[in-house]
């Protein structure tokens, strides 16, 4: 499910949205220092702080989160994996966050093991397969996320 390309793509775009902040930042320096330059303290300080809160903007809201999924997929890729198999119970409507920062829905797995359901968590950008409630699954995790889940394959 997850490849190489895809955490490239993120670190990708990270770099990315990265460069478009620190260009907003430079800008901010560059009005600032023009403005000072010809002794206009108040229009170099509005420059600075207005360029400044736009560069800080596009870091928290742009750059930070494509970051944080580029180190969760470079963690779920080179991490140890489990496979397990069960039965699939249900996935949670809406979208939330992660402790490392990544929009998941829950997935309610019953292990064949010890019967004890388990939530895991499905990266919400990707697609669901389409799975009928009650049916055996095969999935692979790294720790709470899903890295492959498809139907299992019966055992005759």
């Amino acid at each position: 499910m997850y490849t190489e390309a895809d955490r490239e793509k993120a670190s990708a775009r990270a770099r990315r949205e990265g460069i478009i902040a620190a260009a907003l930042l430079a800008a901010g320096l560059a009005a600032a220092i023009v403005a000072l330059t010809a002794r206009e303290r108040l229009p170099g300080a509005l420059a600075l702080g207005l360029f400044s809160m736009l560069a800080y903007a596009q870091y928290a809201l742009r750059c930070a989160p494509w970051r944080r999924y580029a180190r969760f997929l470079s963690e779920l890729l080179s991490g140890r994996s489990r496979e397990n198999e069960g039965f699939f119970d249900g996935i949670e409507p809406d979208a939330r966050l992660s402790e490392e920062g990544v929009l998941v829905r829950g997935v309610s797995v019953r292990e064949t093991s010890n019967g004890g359901a388990l939530m895991y968590y499905w990266d919400a950008g990707r697609p669901f397969p389409p799975l009928a409630p009650g049916g055996r699954v095969s999935l692979t995790t790294y720790g709470r996320y899903i890295r492959a889940l498809c139907p299992a394959e019966k055992s005759h």
